[in-house]
């Protein structure tokens, strides 16, 4: 039975990006294992593993065969909800773990902490142990939880992916549909994005302004692809005068606006997928090569950016974000991070860095999982 000194548990690509640094660095001269589990509905992410899993056994881990035994100084264990055969895997090929690790979501304090007892971790790493409390508090669970907690921050500036990283100065995070209430929502965010986007172009012609799609799909779910393959058919035919006379409001109005605008930004700037192969892979590991700043939406991404001290304009509205007060998670992560509406301007108030603590940016998880191989 071989043993390791890190075994990680892969669900998927969008939880794991820290998994690239950390197999990277440690990898160099320690034994790092990588075991992929099954789990419910993969479809959105599927396509996307493959090169993520690629890429991790390009840096150097192992990729585990489930079922075949191995034991391990340390198992990590990121959060999710793992079906039972999932569980099953992870159990029958993991014999023997020295520490169970678990590895929290951003936002998800408090949420499949059956998890950890599970799997009787022994400490959670938090990527930011402020807010982490924060949502705890505001959720009244914050007694659930009897691990230790270890903060860890983000990785990619001090140990990044990339060794020649794309060419960005500023990058559109689109977010996803669930941050618009209503069709509607989507252009008025989309013109603030381009009112943003224009000002920047006016001063700085050459400027490298990216796109980049939600959460790595393939497909840009911000739009309804059904409706965009019509529109763009129409218009290889010649035939866009036909979408004119729709209905001002109506459903197909909206859709086809939303449509109209999110080309009109491609005209502008570039997508992602042209200056770098990883496109689809989290933002965060972008952020820190970003030079100028972020312009998105209600998303996790603001808090990437203000830990990277890249400024964030936000082009969604005040009266759209309180429409959206019933999705608890996102109401108190924005209460912790929120930026305020930039109001279609290329403005930000640096003073939003402070809401990140210092030690979150000072956490260092190489060196934090070395003195943890280091303890008995």
């Amino acid at each position: 039975m071989k043993t390791y000194d890190i075994v990680l548990v892969f669900p998927n690509f969008r939880r794991n990006a820290i998994y690239l640094s950390l197999i990277k660095y440690l990898s160099r001269d320690l034994e790092v294992g990588l075991l992929r589990v099954p789990i419910d509905r993969p479809g959105k992410t599927i396509q996307i593993d493959k090169p993520f899993l690629n890429m991790c056994r390009d840096f150097g881990a192992d990729m585990l065969c489930p079922g075949k035994r191995v034991s391990t100084n340390i198992l990590i264990i990121p959060q999710w909800q793992y079906s039972r055969d999932a569980i099953d895997v992870i159990r029958s090929t993991v014999g023997q773990s020295r520490k169970n690790i678990g590895v929290c979501a951003l936002t998800w304090a408090g949420m499949n902490d059956d998890l950890f007892r599970t799997f009787d971790v022994h400490k959670i790493f938090v990527t930011d142990k402020q807010l982490f409390s924060f949502l705890l508090q505001r959720k009244n669970i914050s007694a659930r939880l009897s691990q230790e907690i270890i903060e860890i921050g983000l990785p990619f500036a001090k140990y990044p992916v990339f060794d020649e990283p794309p060419d960005i100065d500023y990058i559109v995070a689109m977010p996803t549909p669930f941050s618009f209430p209503q069709e509607s929502a989507k252009i008025v965010f989309l013109e603030n994005v381009l009112g943003v986007v224009d000002e920047i172009l006016r001063t700085a012609p050459e400027a490298v302004v990216a796109v980049k799609k939600h959460n790595a799909t393939v497909d840009e779910y911000f739009l309804n692809r059904k409706f965009s393959i019509v529109v763009s058919l129409l218009s290889k035919l010649r035939l866009d005068f036909l979408m004119k006379p729709l209905k001002h409001g109506s459903s197909l109005s909206l859709l086809s606006t939303v449509n109209s605008l999110y080309h009109d930004l491609l005209r502008r700037a570039t997508l992602l997928d042209k200056l770098t192969a990883s496109s689809e892979y989290p933002l965060e590991i972008f952020l820190p090569f970003v030079r100028k700043g972020v312009i998105g939406g209600l998303s996790n991404t603001m808090w990437g950016a203000l830990f990277y001290r890249k400024p964030y304009f936000n082009c969604i509205p005040d009266y759209i974000e309180r429409q959206l007060e019933n999705s608890l998670t996102l109401k108190t992560s924005l209460e912790y991070f929120g930026v305020p509406f930039c109001n279609g301007r290329l403005m930000f108030d640096s003073a939003n860095f402070d809401n990140i603590s210092d030690s979150t940016r000072d956490a260092d998880l190489i060196e934090i999982l070395r003195r943890e191989l280091q303890e008995k």
